[in-house]
């Protein structure tokens, strides 16, 4: 009893800390998917009070994630919430089964560079999309769309300045807090809550009109809304399609996460399989419930170990105190511009872009340059899956065994 006493003690501030960068996050990935917030802070939920306690990587840290935004909502376009909850529910069933027959290693078998130009095409649809989203303005339905759209973006700002104010103050704040935290001593507030905090006080005394989040004041009449049995009116294929593409990105998410964990904290186990399971429980839950897909996530993972973790306790309470939060604060979402929360997702775009990646590719081209290229071209001009299988395809016509077979016998 002891024991557990001292262990909770030791990671209440970590889980706070890791609470109040989930916040901002787990709302701005909700909206730029098309979902309510409360969907994302019940992914958070789940992440923290269902995975927590299973997961294979016990300081690793579930929750919505930047990298599914592009596939969230695209089903919700294509399927609506039922399909997204089928989808989900899918996803949550195959890596359960990818758990048990322990196929968590072979996740590690994709090359990097496809990896890093998935990624890299998810940050630019994330960047493009709410980069209208951060001047006030809506997003458009493709990236075609949003990338033409932001002259037009850029032409409404210099009618109305006063659209600049906000999204200044918001991107100044992320971007800018860490070395004054360093100087205040504050580094363990996070920039992304900050913003949201003194952005929202400000705007209604320099009385700029914006865009602000919307939501019900009776929050748990209307947090099932999404529930799967309230709104399944059949499977079709798109919805198995949606649901084993979700299942393959959020799994490689995961592992990827518990990999960099495992650099991060060397002495930490991993164990990939177990935390495969784990995700896929979570993602089940998450589509019984109606919330939106959860993942294991780098950015709070990393300031989870970073503000001194020791056990699974900091992630399983981070999840109990967005629950709480949901329960006595969920009120203060309504005063919460949306332009602000999109700035949060311009700055984990552009991070996931890593334009130094471009640059360096280009320069030294050579045959990972070109997969990872192709992968990032495919991504943001065709669809996920599509960039994903031309890098995959590319790497297995690179292999040996496939070079073999195109060698001609010697006479």
């Amino acid at each position: 009893m002891s024991s557990l006493i001292t262990n909770i003690k030791n990671n209440i501030a970590p889980s706070i800390v890791v609470f109040l960068v989930a916040l901002p996050l787990c709302m701005g990935i909700a909206l730029a998917s098309g979902m309510s917030p409360l969907t994302g802070l019940l992914s958070g939920i789940i992440g923290g009070l269902i995975i927590g306690p299973l997961a294979g990587a016990p300081l690793q840290v579930s929750g919505p994630a930047a990298g599914l935004v592009v596939i969230v909502h695209g089903i919700i376009i294509q399927d609506g919430i039922a399909g997204l909850a089928m989808a989900t529910l899918i996803a949550g069933i195959l890596q359960v089964l990818a758990g048990v027959f322990k196929q968590g290693e072979t996740f590690k078998l994709i090359p990097n560079s496809v990896i890093t130009g998935m990624l890299m095409g998810i940050g630019t649809l994330i960047f493009f999309s709410q980069i209208h989203v951060l001047f006030d303005y809506s997003s458009g339905s493709s990236f075609s769309a949003n990338l033409l759209g932001v002259g037009e973006t850029a032409m409404g700002v210099f009618r109305e300045p006063s659209r600049l104010i906000v999204a200044a103050l918001s991107l100044g704040i992320i971007l800018f807090w860490a070395p004054v935290s360093r100087k205040l001593k504050l580094e363990k507030l996070p920039s992304q809550l900050l913003a949201v905090i003194l952005v929202s006080l400000m705007v209604p005394l320099l009385s700029v009109p914006v865009k602000m989040v919307e939501i019900s004041n009776d929050v748990f009449s209307h947090l099932g809304d999404g529930v799967l049995w309230k709104n399944f009116e059949g499977l079709t294929l798109s919805m198995v399609m949606d649901g084993i593409i979700l299942g393959v990105v959020a799994s490689a998410e995961s592992m990827l996460s518990t990999g960099a964990i495992k650099n991060l904290k060397p002495d930490t186990p991993a164990h990939y399989s177990k935390e495969l399971f784990a995700q896929g429980v979570g993602n089940m839950a998450a589509g019984l419930l109606g919330a939106i897909p959860v993942t294991g996530v780098i950015v709070r993972s990393s300031a989870n170990i970073e503000s001194g973790a020791t056990s699974r306790a900091s992630a399983i309470m981070h999840g109990l105190w967005l629950l709480l939060f949901i329960s006595f604060g969920a009120f203060l979402l309504n005063h919460i511009p949306l332009a602000v929360l999109a700035a949060i997702l311009c700055v984990i775009g552009w991070k996931l872009i890593k334009p130094k990646n471009i640059y360096l590719s280009l320069k030294n081209f050579n045959y990972d340059s070109l997969l990872m290229l192709s992968t990032w071209l495919g991504v943001i001009f065709i669809d996920l899956l599509s960039g994903v299988c031309i890098g995959i395809g590319l790497a297995i016509a690179r292999s040996e065994k496939v070079r073999s077979l195109f060698k001609q016998p010697h006479s």
